[in-house]
């Protein structure tokens, strides 16, 4: 009988999580056998005396002896995987002669899969390791795959369109990645909340496009003009372009558009949109209300809080940057002629494109077009927090048509991190490498939101 193998991932257990069928219960043998899997590992990983009497008590008698092979035991420390950070995405499965686990575990030094299988009393029957990561499963989505390219004139970019399974969708939803060098899917750790929100979207009926972005693909040749990129080039082109794609697609006539954004590309979606590249509305994913360079000075002083900096020496740092204020202000009062290629950084950013970030007032474009907005914010989101939130609440308070939702426990990727929050530093390094799924409540929201405004 072939084994039926099913998503595993902790975050499961919260209450955000997407229902489905094909997810066992908490209490099932695939759960049990992943919970088994995690425990022998700590148990090998410990390596004291009485994690070895327990490790003998669950390993069944023909597999004993190969457990405590040298090799078995120090397999990771032995190739060069050293520094454990968490456990990433897996799957489990189990029939009539037991079951099979399989799990990544995320080191600083890359990843690591753990195979291990079960007899039907739980006893650990084989254990393997082996370099590497799962790929991310796609078995439970309820949609059909459309690859594409978007193209606005110089750097073709990979596109996904991702529809419902069944039957025509009701809208579609254009989907714009965080700042820097995002893929389709926004890969973060071991985390790709994009490529979810689309599958789940798709499962309720409504289509969305996604696609590379050229500081992702061309990540080279952007690297060559950085000091001449501005959102024009990093955003803006393309988005008009698969908005074209959208326009064109005999699939999705008479139906409407919105744009999503998550992080830097919630907070500029007001500057895609114009006469000639029309869209029905907005859906902010905790985007910042400010200029980026306000947003990463404000991450960089809460990093030195929690590295132990003092009020005073945070004071001092702050008063140091002076200069850098002043030769902001000169950038900023200078015309986009004078600025534009520019070799100089100010605030870790391109002086073009921090000017380019502050003359363009993406509130005031969202109160002319006056489109419905819908504003979504993890209240654990330490990369954009709530403070943004708030400001966007009150630089859009003049719409016709705005929802703002907060979500309690969500971090930046709207994930449940259940472990206590991590400092600024780390995120990358530990909470984003912890498998958390992007919370179904948000898509919920989403498709709330949109049914009202058929």
């Amino acid at each position: 009988m072939k084994k039926r193998f099913v998503v595993l991932l902790l975050a499961l257990l919260v209450s955000c999580s997407k229902p489905s069928s094909s997810v066992k219960s908490e209490g099932s043998m695939s759960d049990q056998a992943a919970i088994a899997t995690k425990e022998i590992y700590e148990l090998l990983a410990a390596g004291d005396k009485d994690s070895i009497t327990e490790l003998q008590e669950r390993t069944s008698d023909s597999y004993l002896a190969q457990i405590f092979d040298t090799s078995s035991l120090n397999w990771p420390k032995a190739h060069g995987y050293k520094a454990f950070l968490a456990w990433g995405a897996g799957e489990s499965g189990c029939d009539a002669s037991g079951c099979e686990v399989r799990w990544t575990l995320v080191f600083v030094e890359g990843g690591v899969i753990l195979d291990a299988s079960f007899d039907p009393d739980l006893k650990l029957t084989s254990l393997k390791f082996t370099p590497g990561t799962l790929k991310k499963d796609e078995a439970d989505c309820q949609c059909q795959k459309e690859s594409v390219i978007v193209d606005a004139g110089s750097y073709p970019l990979n596109g996904m369109l991702t529809y419902p399974a069944q039957g025509s969708p009701k809208a579609v939803i254009l989907i714009l990645s965080g700042s820097g060098g995002n893929n389709m899917d926004e890969d973060i750790g071991v985390n790709y909340p994009l490529l979810e929100l689309s599958e789940f979207l798709a499962g309720e009926g409504i289509a969305s496009l996604r696609f590379d972005k050229r500081t992702y693909q061309y990540a080279s040749d952007m690297a060559l003009i950085s000091y001449k990129l501005s959102l024009e080039d990093e955003y803006l082109q393309d988005a008009r372009a698969a908005l074209e794609l959208l326009y064109d697609n005999p699939d999705l006539k008479g139906i409407p558009i919105y744009l999503l954004g998550h992080s830097q590309g919630g907070s500029l979606l007001s500057l895609v949109v114009d006469e000639a590249h029309p869209a029905d509305g907005y859906i902010i994913l905790a985007g910042t209300s400010r200029p980026l360079n306000e947003v990463l000075l404000e991450q960089q002083l809460m990093s030195l809080k929690q590295a132990g900096w003092s009020q005073e020496d945070l004071n001092k740092y702050q008063d140091s940057l002076a200069g850098s204020y002043q030769r902001l202000d000169e950038i900023l009062a200078m015309s986009e002629d004078e600025v534009y290629g520019l070799q100089e950084n100010v605030f870790w950013l391109p002086a073009y494109y921090i000017w380019y970030l502050n003359h363009h007032d993406v509130a005031a474009a969202h109160l002319k077009d006056d489109l419905p907005v819908l504003l979504l914010q993890g209240e654990a989101d330490q990369q954009v927090t709530m403070k943004d939130f708030e400001i966007w609440k009150k630089k859009l308070a003049g719409l016709s048509d705005f929802t703002a939702i907060s979500f309690p426990e969500l971090n930046h990727l709207f994930g449940d991190y259940p472990y206590q929050e991590e400092d600024l530093q780390e995120l990358v390094s530990v909470e984003y490498q912890y498998r958390t799924p992007f919370c179904y409540d948000v898509v919920e929201a989403i498709v709330e939101w949109v049914n009202a405004h058929e």
